[in-house]
């Protein structure tokens, strides 16, 4: 059992450490990084490979593991970020896992940023725990977002889409049979949509019917495939929850003034996407430069075109390779970093026919 004292000495080291030691996020993964600086550098650039990353206000340390091991920093905006797991955030907003998350600052073990669905709903200034963020992108497509809780007036049934029934009655003998349409929807066979709006894409949320300055609220962006169905009434207040087309993995659940959104139906556009992938950008090299593929031995030096030293390789890397003659260094594409080129020796670089790596990504 500790002493008193030595008790008092923990506690006291805790405190007496710099704030800025305790005010960071660290992470660490197969990171994609933009606008890079390291010292010598000429300018910024992006990166891709295995690395420490720590988020400490609005600016991320970078620490490169493998390929190559170097020092320098990015705005935090410039780290990809995931959601590891499911979030509620405010009790407004849910995330899938696997969605992107766009860094603004990072305050201590949380990180302020903004969070979009593959169809436009965009949500910023949400906080999320350091620990629920990863560099590593996700395996398979984002998973569904967990619903803010919110207890909806049972009397208020929202119709989001055209509903129609078919209702017959009998009088003195006589049946008749008409179609009645539920809700205030119509039903004009175009597919369309029915519920609220922002005007110019964009409405604040509130966690409860209050702008109070004790309710937690967001920001939140709305394109036309974006629709927010009524599920409650109470005077200049409005419950909505968005509705999304690319699934629910990023849903927002909260109070809105009844003054700040509009009803409209109408057809939402097509909505086009792609999967999100990582193209390789050609190699611009004049006609009389060897070129081919080479494996780098560990632990050599990485330079600028200038000679400036400012990364050392670190394990297995094989690249494409490109010698100019009359030089004594080779260009070595920086991962990730098309089309900026880093330098080795000539004598740290032994020639291959192929690399594994790129013959199996073809």
């Amino acid at each position: 059992m500790l002493h008193p004292r030595s008790l008092y000495l923990l506690a006291l080291s805790a405190l007496s450490l710099p704030r800025s030691a305790r005010a960071q996020c660290p992470l660490i993964g197969d990171a994609v990084v933009g606008a890079v600086r390291v010292p010598g550098a000429d300018g910024p650039f992006t990166l891709r490979e295995r690395a420490r990353v720590v988020l400490r206000g609005a600016v991320a340390r970078v620490e490169g593991v493998a390929p190559i091991a170097f020092e320098g920093t990015a705005p935090v905006g410039a780290v990809t970020l995931f959601l590891r797991a499911p979030q509620r955030i405010g009790g407004v907003v849910g995330i899938g896992a696997g969605l992107p998350f766009v860094a603004s600052r990072a305050d201590g073990a949380w990180v302020i940023g903004t969070v979009r669905s593959p169809d436009g709903l965009t949500v910023g200034g949400v906080s999320v725990p350091c620990g629920a963020l990863t560099l590593d992108a996700p395996s398979s497509a984002p998973t569904e977002a967990p619903v803010p809780v919110h207890r909806a007036n049972p009397r208020w049934i929202p119709h989001t889409t055209a509903r129609e029934v078919f209702r017959c009655t009998e009088s003195g003998g006589a049946r008749g049979c008409t179609t009645v349409n539920l809700g205030r929807c119509q039903p004009v066979g175009d597919g369309s949509e029915c519920g609220y709006h922002p005007p110019g894409g964009a409405v604040t949320v509130f966690a409860a019917p209050s702008d109070g300055p004790g309710v937690r609220r967001v920001r939140v962006q709305a394109t036309r495939d974006i629709v927010f169905a009524d599920e409650d009434r109470r005077g200049p207040w409005l419950l909505v929850r968005s509705r999304s087309y690319s699934g629910e993995v990023l849903v927002v659940r909260g109070w809105v003034r009844a003054a700040d959104v509009r009803w409209r139906q109408e057809t939402p556009p097509h909505l086009l996407s792609s999967p999100g992938g990582v193209a390789t950008a050609g190699w611009g090299v004049a006609g009389d430069v060897r070129r081919g593929y080479g494996e780098i031995t560990p632990g050599s030096g990485v330079m600028w075109r200038d000679g400036t030293r400012w990364g050392t390789t670190a394990g297995q890397w094989c690249s494409q390779v490109f010698q100019w003659e009359g030089q004594a260094t080779l260009a070595v594409p920086i991962p990730g970093a098309a089309p900026v080129m880093a330098r080795v020796r000539a004598e740290d670089v032994r020639w291959v026919d192929r690399c594994e790596v790129v013959a199996a990504s073809r």
